[in-house]
């Protein structure tokens, strides 16, 4: 029983030792090696605060009949390669767009989102503005997975930086002030 649990305790001391040394606590001289075809090329992606929902009405009222429209983007991803430039990435970003009609909504409709390369939380490096279409044909709701090419400049020694893309609904102030009060 005793030699068990010095086999135990043994185990349980390396175990330590293996995490505290992975987390650089003696001196972070842990080399993990990964290949570099499994390291991520892509800058993070996300979704801005308040736009990844878009709720309309039909009129000034806001009650559950006023509803015309809902939306939501979803299920992001990305996937980068080199550019020919060799100075930036060519960025393949996909997510979906899934669509609600409500009690006051048409047969189809279109929700503006855009697109941003930003650096940091300061600079703006790309905008775009794209749109989405869906129609409902006698259902009350429609998806579709988008598709998005964006160019991701990278600084003059080949890495991303502080770079990140962005996603969102293009929203009036009275649909983000809705989104935010909700």
């Amino acid at each position: 029983m005793s030699r068990l649990s010095g086999i135990t305790r043994l185990a349980a001391v390396t175990s330590i030792a293996l995490l505290l040394s992975a987390c650089g606590i003696f001196g972070g001289q842990v080399d993990l090696e990964i290949p570099e075809a499994l390291k991520q090329k892509c800058p993070p992606i996300g979704i801005v605060a308040y736009t990844g929902e878009i709720t309309r009405f039909a009129g000034s009222g806001r009650e559950a009949t006023d509803l015309a429209y809902q939306g939501q983007i979803s299920g992001l991803s990305m996937i980068c390669e080199d550019s020919e430039d060799e100075r930036g990435l060519n960025a393949l970003i996909t997510f979906d767009i899934t669509a609600i009609r409500g009690p006051s909504g048409g047969s189809s409709v279109e929700f503006p989102y855009f697109v941003t390369v930003t650096r940091g939380n300061e600079a703006v490096l790309e905008k775009t503005v794209y749109s989405s279409f869906h129609s409902f044909a006698g259902q009350g709701r429609s998806a579709q997975r988008e598709g998005i090419r964006a160019y991701v400049p990278l600084s003059p020694e080949g890495e991303i930086l502080d770079l990140e893309i962005l996603i969102g609904f293009q929203l009036t102030r009275e649909e983000l002030s809705y989104n935010v009060n909700r």
